[in-house]
C-alpha cells in the first residue's frame, strides 16, 4: 500500500474524524464536544499518562481501534506533540485503510475522536508527551473494537512538515 504522509492538522481536514482541542482565545470558556452518555453503564473516565517518543520518521500501521460507546479526547500537557492516525469506516463496518490519514497535533492542543472513529493508538512525537485523556468506559469492558489491516500501511514524515 502507498505510504501516507503526515499532514498538519486543521479543523476542516480532521472534521470527518473528530474535533481539534485548542483554546480559541479570549476569556470565555471553550466547551468541548465530548459525548460520554451513550449506552448503558457508561462512566466518564479521565487520566494522564506519559507517551514515550516514537523513534524515527516512519510508522507502520497494522491495527486500528474504535470506541462504539464514547468519544475520546487526547490533550497534550507537555512535550513535542502527537500523531493522530485515523481511517474512515468501510462498507463492511471495518476500517477503510485506503482512506487512512495521519495528522500532526501540535503541543498545547489535542483531538477529540468522534464515537466509532477508527484510529491507531496515539503516538507521541519527538521526545514524548504527557497527555490528558477523557473517554467513557463501560464496567463490563466492552469499550474497544479492534481490527487488523489486511495490508499494513506505512506512515512517513513524522519528524517534520
Amino acid at each position: 500500500m502507498k505510504p501516507v504522509l503526515v499532514e498538519s492538522i486543521d479543523a476542516i481536514a480532521f472534521a470527518p474524524f473528530g474535533s481539534i482541542v485548542a483554546h480559541a482565545g479570549g476569556d470565555d470558556r471553550d466547551y468541548l464536544p465530548l459525548d460520554l452518555t451513550a449506552g448503558e453503564d457508561l462512566r466518564a473516565r479521565n487520566w494522564t499518562m506519559r507517551l514515550a517518543g516514537h523513534p524515527g520518521d516512519g510508522l507502520v500501521v497494522s491495527t486500528l481501534e474504535r470506541h462504539p460507546a464514547s468519544t475520546q479526547a487526547f490533550v497534550t500537557l507537555g512535550g513535542d506533540g502527537l500523531l493522530a492516525v485515523v481511517a474512515p469506516t468501510a462498507a463492511d463496518g471495518g476500517p477503510d485503510a485506503s482512506g487512512l490519514r495521519a495528522f500532526r497535533v501540535p503541543p498545547g492542543s489535542g483531538v477529540i475522536y468522534h464515537r466509532d472513529t477508527w484510529h491507531h493508538g496515539m503516538v507521541a512525537l519527538g521526545r514524548g508527551s504527557d497527555v490528558f485523556i477523557v473517554m467513557g468506559l463501560r464496567a463490563d469492558g466492552r469499550d474497544t473494537v479492534w481490527a487488523e489491516l489486511s495490508t499494513p500501511v506505512p506512515v512517513t514524515g513524522l519528524m517534520g512538515n
